[in-house]
């Protein structure tokens, strides 16, 4: 057992609140792995809805494990030391169930980095064990789709409540925050979108609920993250991020939508000390953005601008999605077109994030394909030439990725 991993563990649980130790007397011991790093996975709500409610159960006993960095991971190799939870520092092995929760596609090749020849029961959650489960065939005992709180529940009545962070640590992505689930699901059903079918029904909770949930991680965070697929359309967001400023906390929203935004809304955002916000168009084109679901005008993304400019937010990430299902060059040229329009305002900053459309089990374009790597590299080159010396900055997701995350899902490519 090497000293090195150990003390890594160690110096990581000292730098968290809200850690949970419990004795392994006569309870059902269950790991939570997340097939990344631990900088990564816990930034995800998952991991913390499913660690808070099994331990709230006596008997269970619920910890943590998470992929090694690299250079770690060389060590656990050097010194044969398998990986370890995060809390009694345990081989997995000894534990009656690993239970991985699986959010993209793409940490499925991590999974067997965790697995030796002697392992428990394996059960599998998670955004991606909801759309595709016939993916972890072979591997997972039992794939739990949807809530994960159905699992738990010890009585047939189910009772869902706002996610939220129970343990509180710098070193992750959203490390500021705390984390709060304001809606689960999304109410639109855009055709490439994936969060409706993983999430239905569509759910917004109720307001006090969620001040509960603030109210946890007021003591240990300032910044409070809300999350939902169209948070400024919870009835009493007003009323939640009221609350948040009464306490002298400012809070963030994991989505925002140009039509949502209002003169109150950009002033609730600017009194957070928000200066740049993010939108997506997905599509460049009016049309094209209509054939994919995503059904807002030109005019309420100008709009949105010229609004929150007005209130002092004057910095833009604009996202966009390349390989669409009916896409042609004009298209691309559309977007070129937008980010013109769209900076006509009094704007500091603009920066574009452009990926490549994958088409998701369960989704209305389950049955589309990925344009293939050559395509989506034509069409970058595209709108590098169109965007030059535009003064935007851009960014391109990997094709490579996206084809791996398309042919995990058992599609075949062109």
């Amino acid at each position: 057992m090497s000293w090195s991993i150990k003390s890594k563990l160690k110096q990581m649980v000292r730098s968290e609140a809200g850690t949970i130790f419990k004795d392994w007397g006569g309870r059902r011991s269950m790991v939570i792995v997340y097939p990344n790093t631990y900088h990564v996975g816990m930034s995800n709500l998952g991991v913390h809805n499913v660690y808070r409610l099994a331990n709230a159960r006596s008997d269970i006993v619920c910890e943590r494990a998470f992929l090694p960095e690299k250079a770690m991971l060389k060590e656990h190799e050097r010194t044969n030391t398998p990986i370890l939870s995060l809390e009694s520092m345990r081989p997995l092995a000894d534990f009656d169930v690993i239970a991985f929760s699986v959010a993209f596609e793409n940490d499925f090749h991590n999974i067997k980095t965790f697995l030796e020849k002697r392992h428990p029961k394996i059960i599998v959650g998670g955004a991606v064990a909801t759309l595709n489960p016939k993916l972890f065939n072979g591997i997972a005992d039992e794939v739990i789709e949807g809530d994960a709180e159905k699992y738990f529940s010890p009585t047939q009545h189910l009772t869902v409540s706002p996610s939220h962070n129970t343990i509180w640590t710098p070193n992750t992505e959203f490390g500021s925050m705390h984390l709060v689930e304001i809606q689960r699901g999304c109410p639109h059903g855009c055709s490439f979108c994936a969060a409706p079918v993983i999430y239905k029904p569509f759910r917004q909770f109720p307001k006090d609920e969620i001040i509960k949930a603030i109210a946890i991680g007021l003591p240990h965070r300032k910044k409070i993250g809300l999350i939902g697929g169209d948070v400024f359309a919870h009835p009493n967001f007003s009323e939640i991020a009221e609350y948040i400023h009464s306490k002298g906390a400012t809070f963030s929203p994991s989505s925002v939508r140009a039509d949502r935004v209002t003169d109150e809304i950009a002033a609730l955002l600017k009194k957070s000390g928000h200066k740049t916000i993010t939108l997506a168009p997905e599509a460049g084109s009016e049309k094209l953005r209509g054939e994919i679901g995503k059904n807002i005008p030109d005019e309420k993304f100008f709009a949105a601008a010229e609004i929150l400019t007005r209130h002092g937010i004057k910095q833009f990430k604009l996202y966009f999605m390349i390989g669409l299902p009916g896409e042609t060059e004009d298209d691309l040229k559309a977007i070129k077109d937008f980010i013109r329009s769209f900076r006509r305002t009094n704007l500091q900053k603009t920066s574009i994030s452009i990926n490549p459309f994958v088409p998701k089990c369960g989704t209305k374009f389950e049955g589309e394909r990925f344009a293939g790597v050559r395509d989506i590299k034509k069409k970058i080159a595209l709108i590098k030439r169109l965007l030059a010396g535009s003064g935007t900055s851009l960014k391109f997701g990997s094709p490579l990725s996206a084809e791996d995350e398309y042919r995990l899902q058992g599609f075949t490519s062109r």
